[in-house]
């Protein structure tokens, strides 16, 4: 049966169970039966069935004077008055074949199974996750992962992680049998010191191979160090050169933060003393020549660096994938993102050590 929650719906309920009642006659309590009596049992057959509770139904909508033998009989939860809950309640022992409790026996009030049973459940092809049988709303932490869900309960994120050669050899099979959708893939970087070379993440093409057989989405990003908007033109050629033959399903990331080694050593952009229109002028050439090329592109940065070092009044054009590792972004509000990279220490199996782990807002 489909359980009533709501007391307004209970009455819409009554009164449609009271035109029955009315259609097939009124039932009228003459006398009480032998005991034993049975809570619910109002037209006394030894038995709860869908009569009485179209009699309580009746009496809700129209309440008559009761003898008090008659309230034991009515007054199924023992609360002291008859509402449309002692109707509800009664249909439920009904249908559900509950034993019936005599009128001197204390009243449980029976434990309703929920509509839907705890974990996913995809209904009507929008996926949920249930808890006390009831979806869960906003954003939750379900096993190692983040999710976002709408006011009602239907999830609208993506399980992701981003790669490097720093990852290793990785078993993308168990990647995705871990719940991970999509991956972000570093396709190369710029290096360090004056020279800066441009060079090829050395594990990409394992990465990118094994993320799409496995049958995640994937994306990729590079690690800017450039210091002119020539540089970063030459970074994107240098993406767009390893991606022209592959279909990505997720944007092409311009990496832009802080550089500095272990050891202390600092980046070029920082001992070339960049500004901040500077570094959004670099982010614009690079994203430009991504997306002139027919790909979808982002910008990937830390919050303090999305909200000091960069002019996001000039980059509205591209979607933010935002760096911050904590448990909410309610404290980041320099421009809406479109990902969010909430963690450098996750655990996925399949990867040896720590992964960063990601949540995206966009179905790319």
């Amino acid at each position: 049966m489909k359980y009533i929650k709501s007391t307004s719906a209970h009455i819409k309920c009554a009164a449609l169970l009271m035109c029955t009642v009315l259609l097939c006659g009124a039932f009228t309590i003459t006398s009480l039966a032998d005991e034993p009596l049975w809570a619910g049992d109002v037209d006394l057959n030894s038995k709860v069935n869908a009569i009485d509770a179209l009699k309580v139904c009746k009496y809700v909508l129209s309440p008559t004077e009761l003898t008090p033998e008659e309230v034991l009989l009515y007054d199924l939860n023992q609360d002291g008055s008859i509402t449309a809950e002692d109707a509800f309640l009664i249909l439920h022992v009904a249908a559900d074949n509950i034993k019936p409790r005599p009128i001197d026996k204390p009243f449980e009030k029976p434990t309703l199974p929920p509509a839907y049973a705890d974990g996913w459940q995809v209904i009507n092809d929008k996926k949920y996750y249930y808890k006390d049988g009831s979806p869960l709303k906003g954003w939750q932490t379900i096993g190692q992962f983040r999710y976002k869900f709408d006011d009602n309960g239907v999830l609208g994120s993506k399980v992701g992680i981003d790669v490097s050669y720093a990852q290793g050899n990785i078993d993308w099979q168990k990647v995705k049998n871990a719940g991970v959708e999509f991956a972000m893939i570093r396709v190369g970087y710029r290096g360090y010191g004056t020279e800066g070379l441009v060079r090829e993440d050395k594990t990409f093409q394992q990465n990118i191979t094994g993320a799409k057989n496995a049958g995640l989405k994937v994306g990729v990003y590079f690690y800017s160090q450039a210091i002119t908007s020539a540089e970063a033109k030459e970074e994107a050629n240098f993406v767009l050169a390893r991606i022209k033959n592959i279909k990505l399903d997720y944007p092409v990331a311009y990496d832009i933060e802080k550089a500095e080694t272990l050891a202390g050593e600092t980046g070029r952009t920082e001992d070339a003393k960049i500004t901040k229109a500077q570094r959004t002028t670099f982010a614009i050439a690079f994203c430009d020549t991504i997306k002139n090329a027919g790909f979808k592109t982002q910008i990937y940065s830390s919050k303090n660096w999305l909200e000091t070092q960069l002019d996001l009044s000039r980059l509205q054009s591209y979607d933010i994938w935002l760096a911050h590792w904590t448990t909410a972004t309610t404290n980041y509000t320099a421009s809406p993102y479109a990902m969010w990279q909430y963690s450098d220490k996750g655990t996925v199996s399949g990867i040896q050590g720590s992964v960063d782990l990601n949540v995206s807002l966009v179905d790319y």
